[in-house]
């Protein structure tokens, strides 16, 4: 499942990223995660029939202050709105635990030395095992100018020897100083924070990160080949 979402030469088919899709074109190294993090609940995907069903639920005896269904349900072609079904999508945990009776059963798990197939063409995969991760972040230091200093939405950028390191670094992978200041993200995005597999390991949820930015993405297991069925960038820093 890792495998067909890990894409860092294929940006533009995971959402994208503010910083354009080719940003490891000239990266001859991939940084990536030795951990992740995996949930299990009962059930991921749910079809439009059963998305209308469950968001239309508590409207089915009630109404507002005016006698009237909001005008949020209204649907157009017999479907509910694009808005809607995004604000009240089951992709986030917050809607079962504010529409359903209770929250749906889960596992947790992790996989502390994750050794991924990571199969892109041209770059040779390093994995950021712990040790790594503060090797480099001692040599690169963490001299920064402070977030905002240019700008309200600048984020802190290295600065000094910590800038030079960084370029020196660059000549063989890609590195970005941390948005808020004081560390580096090391990682080659997107980074994988957390994977929910269904009870019948037929759909999985991919909660990531890109950058200063982020999402959700959910893929579909069919003949053993996961393959992503919809991704979508949910927020920013």
């Amino acid at each position: 499942m890792f495998t067909a979402f890990y894409k860092p030469h294929q940006i533009d088919s995971l959402g994208g990223s503010e910083w354009g899709n080719n940003i490891y074109q000239q990266a001859r190294f991939l940084l990536v995660q030795n951990a992740l993090k995996i949930k299990q609940t009962d059930k991921i995907y749910h079809s439009d029939a059963e998305v209308d069903s469950i968001i239309m639920r508590p409207y089915r005896t009630k109404t507002d202050s005016t006698q009237q269904v909001p005008t949020w349900t209204q649907r157009v072609n017999g479907k509910l709105s694009h808005l809607a079904r995004r604000n009240y999508s089951l992709l986030g945990d917050s809607f079962f635990q504010e529409r359903e009776q209770r929250a749906p059963q889960r596992v947790v798990d992790s996989l502390p030395d994750f050794r991924p197939v990571v199969p892109v063409p041209g770059k040779q995969s390093i994995y950021l095992t712990p040790a790594l991760a503060e090797t480099l972040t001692a040599f690169l230091g963490t001299q920064h100018t402070p977030l905002g200093s240019s700008g309200t939405m600048q984020p802190a950028r290295a600065s000094k020897e910590s800038h030079k390191r960084q370029v020196f670094l660059e000549r063989q992978l890609k590195l970005w100083y941390g948005h808020w200041g004081g560390y580096w993200q090391l990682a080659s995005y997107p980074l994988v924070s957390a994977v929910t597999f269904d009870r019948d390991l037929t759909y999985a949820r991919v909660s990531f990160r890109m950058v200063y930015e982020g999402g959700e993405a959910i893929l579909k297991r069919t003949n053993n080949q996961w393959t992503i069925v919809w991704v979508q960038r949910t927020w920013i820093e």
